[in-house]
């Protein structure tokens, strides 16, 4: 018969340790994203959203040719 974890035991286990990448480590870790990573990753998503906005807005303002109206 398996003995009942106490509070602590179970905190210990569920407990996430800190993510503290080492220098040249390739993999990242998926499954835990810190609310510095997370930032991060929305100030890229909103960078690359705005630049390909500039990029379609430049796109549709440039006459191809001189016969294009």
């Amino acid at each position: 018969m398996m003995a009942v974890p106490s509070k602590q035991q179970i905190l210990d286990n569920l407990r996430v340790l800190e993510v503290a990448p080492s220098r040249h480590r390739v993999y990242i870790r998926k499954d835990i994203i810190t609310p510095a990573q997370k930032a991060v990753k929305d100030r890229l998503k909103r960078s690359w959203a705005a630049s390909l906005e500039d990029q379609l807005r430049r796109k549709a303002n440039v006459k191809r040719s001189k016969w294009d109206v």
